[in-house]
């Protein structure tokens, strides 16, 4: 074991402790404190607030930058799209809600006897979870889905207008019952 006298680490090295704090064993004298520069003791001068910069006109702010002043008259506080949705797909995205909520309530109305509205309920879905990816094959979802109610009405139609005509085409039966009862 050979004891440098140069080094201000070792104890005993010139007969002082070394001053102030002791950085960690196996730390050069010339390197920094471990955990950066310390704040100077004393009065300090207070720090004047950094406004944020706006970005150039048209651009989105940063990611996580704080939003100042509020939406005009009318507009909700959010999108429930995403912040870069057009107008065409937030007219999409209300078309497949409706489409998927009218297809639905003649789905329960019918008991699930109306299979055109089945697929239009499923069409209105897909159509729901494509409109921020693939607009246009989002709108085509919805036509089916509506031409899949309107399919429906008109089944249901015929098959109401088949039972009236049955009802007053079909004769009652004149002949006497003799069973008896």
């Amino acid at each position: 074991m050979t004891d440098r006298p140069d080094d201000p680490y070792l104890p005993g090295s010139n007969g002082e402790p070394p001053s102030g704090s002791q950085p960690p064993y196996g730390t050069p004298p010339s390197a920094p404190p471990p955990y950066g520069p310390q704040p100077p003791y004393g009065p300090q001068q207070p720090q004047q607030p950094q406004q944020p910069q706006q970005p150039p006109y048209g651009a989105a702010p940063p990611y996580g930058s704080p939003q100042y002043g509020s939406p005009p008259y009318g507009s909700p506080p959010y999108a429930y799209g995403s912040a870069t949705e057009t107008p065409e797909q937030r007219s999409i995205r209300t078309q497949a809600i409706v489409a998927l909520i009218v297809n639905a309530v003649v789905l329960l109305m019918t008991c699930f006897t109306a299979l055109p509205s089945i697929g239009g309920t499923i069409t209105a879905g897909i159509a729901l979870g494509q409109v921020g990816s693939d607009p246009d094959n989002a709108r085509r979802l919805v036509r089916w889905s509506w031409g899949l109610l309107i399919a429906t009405f008109v089944i249901g139609a015929l098959i109401i207008g088949v039972f009236v005509i049955l009802a007053v085409t079909v004769e009652p039966s004149t002949t006497p019952d003799t069973t008896g009862y």
